[in-house]
């Protein structure tokens, strides 16, 4: 199983759109794992850790949402 590793280095792929961050790179980065994550591969998209949410989310199968804490 080939496993694929997404940096979403700006803001986080789930967040809210139309927000004063979250914009196009969100929707690209989001829209594209997802696809990946449709053919079969297994895919981890990496963020920045921004309020509460959990440390690791399940999106949808294949696909997870990792939140690191950096600075």
């Amino acid at each position: 199983m080939l496993r694929i590793a997404q940096v979403a280095y700006h803001t986080s792929p789930t967040a809210a759109l139309g927000g004063s961050v979250a914009g196009g790179l969100n929707v690209y980065v989001l829209a594209l794992s997802s696809e990946l994550a449709a053919l079969g591969y297994e895919v981890d998209m990496f963020t920045r850790r921004d309020g509460d949410g959990p440390e690791v989310e399940a999106v949808a199968p294949g696909l997870r949402l990792i939140r690191i804490t950096a600075g």
